[in-house]
């Protein structure tokens, strides 16, 4: 059963999850808000118990550290070329603007092929 688009992506315009996000139900929320000081005391009681098994105070050191200070930030590096995904004159309007922007003057007016390639 293959994509319908062919290319691995979703069809323009439709959702890949058309049903969104499912919706918490309130009451349930504030019931488990309702817990969060002795999910708190319990997590810190873990992480104290020496004789709990490593990965359980790690996971509880984690855990209240996450909710106490946030989840640290994490660095992600990507790589994004979308000029393959523009055709030759929307190419040259691009670089053309680009060279405008940048004040080259000669490079925004030329229109030689080999300006492009």
């Amino acid at each position: 059963m293959g994509n319908p688009t062919g290319k691995g992506g979703f069809k323009k315009g439709k959702s890949g999850n058309p049903g969104g996000k499912p919706k918490v139900v309130g009451h349930i929320r504030e019931l488990a808000r309702d817990q969060s000081d002795t999910a708190i005391t319990t997590l810190a009681e873990i992480c104290g118990d020496t004789s709990a098994p490593q990965a359980a105070r790690v996971a509880a050191a984690q855990a209240l550290l996450d909710r106490g200070w946030g989840k640290p930030t994490q660095h992600i590096e990507a790589e994004v070329n979308f000029l393959d995904k523009l055709d030759l004159d929307e190419q040259r309007s691009l670089l053309s603007a680009l060279a405008a922007l940048s004040g080259d003057e000669a490079a925004a007016t030329e229109g030689t092929d080999e300006a492009y390639h």
